[in-house]
């Protein structure tokens, strides 16, 4: 994955990047920034950031060959980001994100999204 944004970053000719990801993407998208120096902006949309919690949650076996982001949390963590999860999705409710992140980051609850509905109307802004 880091050879894409490698990639990317060529094609565009660019220094810099700020990843976005959804679902399992965004999962994907800290671990990447977690071995990165050039993001610049971390952003999740119903991301499972703790994937051993969201295992538990569903009462499921642990991910026995994922790596999980908040084992490599203090490297992503000092990013800028922004974190969104829907109030109505039961793959990966709001409070798996409040365990996953620390106080003070910035989540969006958006009170009518559920896991799949309505992601493609956000309007995400850079910061």
């Amino acid at each position: 994955t880091s050879i894409a944004v490698d990639q990317i970053k060529k094609d565009f000719g660019v220094q810099s990047v700020y990843l976005y990801g959804y679902s399992g993407g965004g999962t994907l998208a800290a671990l990447v920034a977690a071995e990165r120096t050039d993001v610049r902006f971390l952003t999740t949309v119903a991301s499972p950031l703790d994937i051993a919690d969201w295992s538990r949650h569903h009462g499921m076996s642990r991910l026995k060959y994922s790596r999980n982001p908040v084992d490599v949390f203090d490297k992503w963590a000092q990013l800028p980001q922004h974190h969104y999860a829907g109030g109505k999705d039961e793959v990966v409710p709001p409070s798996l994100y409040r365990r996953a992140l620390k106080a003070g980051m910035e989540l969006s609850i958006l009170p009518s999204y559920d896991h799949e509905c309505c992601w493609q109307e956000l309007s995400i802004q850079k910061k």
